[in-house]
Parts: C-alpha cells; structure tokens; sequence
C-alpha cells in the first residue's frame, strides 16, 4: 500500500498587537509526487503551557503493506473521523507578558587566561528521553535520517530567501523532540499533532512539558508515506510536499520564527516514513 501524507502546526506568541494567522488547503502538486493532507494548528504557549494551544488533527492507519495505493490528499480536520468536514477554529492572539527589565552594574573583573577547551563533536545526534517521558516502543525496526534531517533546513532557508525572508538556524536542542515525535507515530501507528501516549499532548505540551524546551512560539509540520523505498525519502522531497501545501508553506515563511530542527525516521518493515519538521522562536 503507497500512502502519502502530511499535516502542519503553527504555534506562535507575538508581540503586543501583533496576531498569528494560519491557513490551511491542498494546493496543485508541482511533483511527480502526489499530494496529502494538510492541517495547520496555531496555538499560543499561556502560563500555564500544558493546557494551551488549539489543535487540528487528522489520523491515517495503514493495515495491508503488500498493496500498492496511490497516495490521498485530504483536508484538514479537527479531532474528528478523517471522512468529515473539517472545521477551522480562529487563531487565538494573546498578548505577551513583559517584565520590567533590570540594570545592574557590571563588576570589574582582572581579566582571566584559560587554556583554550576543545571539544569532540558528538558521533550521533541526541535521542535522549527526559526522566518522566516514557520511552518508545520498538514495534518495528527503525532507523533516523540524519543526512536528510539537516538538509531539510536547507532547503527551507532557500524557500524563505525567496520570499525575503531571514533564514532559521538549527536547533540541535529540538531534535530530540522530533525525533521522539516522528518514532512515536511509528510505533504507535498514527498520524496527527497530538500524542496519545503522552495524555495527548499538544506540540507544544511536548516541547514545553515534558522535553522542558524554552519558547514562548512553537511549529511543527508532519509528514508520513508508506511503500516507497528509503531512497525516495529526501530532504527536497519533504520540502516539496510541505511547500505545496498551504498550511504547510505558511510555517515555513512564517517570518516569527528563529529556529528550525527535525527527526526523520524510516522502518523497513513496510517501507514507513515519518518526519516531524519543529519551528521556535527561541
């Protein structure tokens, strides 16, 4: 079965007067590609994250990985069985809280001499889980991208360029969030912003609550296809798909947002694909 779909999430908290807007649809395909369904999310972190956010969400299951089908473009859809009317809920704005800020006089230090430190890069990125998150299951065997992962940055940077737009840097602190986001969906087999193993918890709820990542904005954008090989899983492609999608294309020329990271998993039981593409304005 050949399936292939996405959804997207925009989550941002601007400054006073500003508002976050989101669309969401199914543009004309420029690939060979077919195209998926697209959902765009915007959610605005409060005091208390856990229970911020609004969310749109559609779900797909695979069953049968012996039988080749086309890939579906859908709708998006909130909460509800893939074959409704998707319903779309009004960005919510809230206005950012600002401190007084505070002056303090610098102290006079002799200046210190160190031994310059050198560091070995990590051989991988990090996949480490926080005490408290539950781990993944191994449901199926899976292996992460991470040639893919960083190119997908990329080619954002040069949508945006053309757009006029700043480009985002890599977030290596969000990887593992991505990571964890895209293997969840794997082994879990679903396909949609929430997570039900984490008390279905929003993006941001995931970010924020159990990964501890600081950031007053969050995105995110999904991807999934089943039956194409490993090969056909490139950065270009993703974007692609992503920038053909309206809601999808709206993160990534969001001009809010700083910072970019993703996780892209592959299983070959069953040639699955999922990647989970996070924006920050940390």
């Amino acid at each position: 079965m050949i399936t292939n779909k996405l959804l997207a999430l925009t989550l941002s908290l601007f400054t006073a007067g500003s508002v976050a807007t989101g669309a969401a649809g199914t543009a004309t395909n420029k690939t060979q590609m077919p195209k998926f369904p697209t959902q765009q999310i915007v959610q605005k972190q409060t005091t208390n994250p856990q229970n911020s956010g609004q969310t749109i969400n559609s779900s797909s299951n695979s069953s049968n990985t012996s039988t080749v089908t086309k890939p579906q473009t859908e709708t998006p859809k909130t909460e509800v069985p893939v074959k409704e009317q998707p319903k779309v809920e009004a960005p919510v704005t809230q206005q950012p809280i600002v401190d007084a800020p505070k002056v303090e006089t610098p102290v006079k230090e002799e200046p210190k001499t160190e031994a310059p430190k050198v560091e070995t890069p990590a051989a991988t990125p990090s996949t480490t889980v926080p005490s408290g998150v539950p781990a993944n299951p191994n449901n199926k065997s899976f292996v992460y991208l991470d040639t893919v992962e960083k190119e997908i940055l990329t080619y954002v940077n040069q949508e945006r360029a053309k757009a006029g737009l700043n480009p985002l840097t890599w977030e290596e602190n969000m990887r593992p969030i991505a990571r964890y986001k895209s293997n969840n969906m794997l082994q879990y087999n679903y396909f949609e912003h929430n997570t039900p193993s984490l008390n279905n918890a929003s993006p941001m709820d995931l970010a924020t609550k159990y990964f501890k990542y600081n950031s007053n904005g969050y995105g995110e954008n999904i991807f999934y296809s089943q039956g194409y090989p490993e090969g056909t899983t490139t950065a270009k492609y993703l974007v692609d798909q992503w920038m053909n999608s309206p809601g999808h294309r709206a993160n990534i020329l969001n001009a809010n947002w700083t910072k970019m990271s993703a996780g892209v998993v592959f299983s070959s039981q069953g040639n699955y694909a999922y990647a989970t593409q996070h924006f920050s304005t940390n």
